[in-house]
């Protein structure tokens, strides 16, 4: 994810597609916790091309689905990324 990230930086769209075939891809595969990480950063760059709506929605579909561990460092920091975005 660090390599998507700094590719963020010189083409967000392509970024942005492949975080969303990340999310696509967890979510098939039912990992919830890799799901959530790919949601977080595709939700950073929107966020950036001030698409908060659309993240908040994405990102809100993932953690509803979680049903424990509510203090663990990726929830915390979704928790956090709601905060920021709203």
């Amino acid at each position: 994810m660090k390599r998507l990230l700094a590719l963020s930086d010189r083409d967000a769209d392509g970024a942005c597609a492949l975080f969303l075939q990340l999310v696509a891809l967890a979510r098939q595969q039912g990992a919830l916790a890799w799901e959530l990480r790919a949601a977080m950063n595709l939700a950073r760059l929107r966020a950036n091309q001030n698409r908060q709506r659309e993240v908040i929605e994405l990102l809100e579909g993932v953690y509803n689905r979680f049903t424990e561990g509510f203090e663990t460092v990726d929830l915390l920091a979704a928790r956090s990324l709601f905060a920021e975005l709203a």
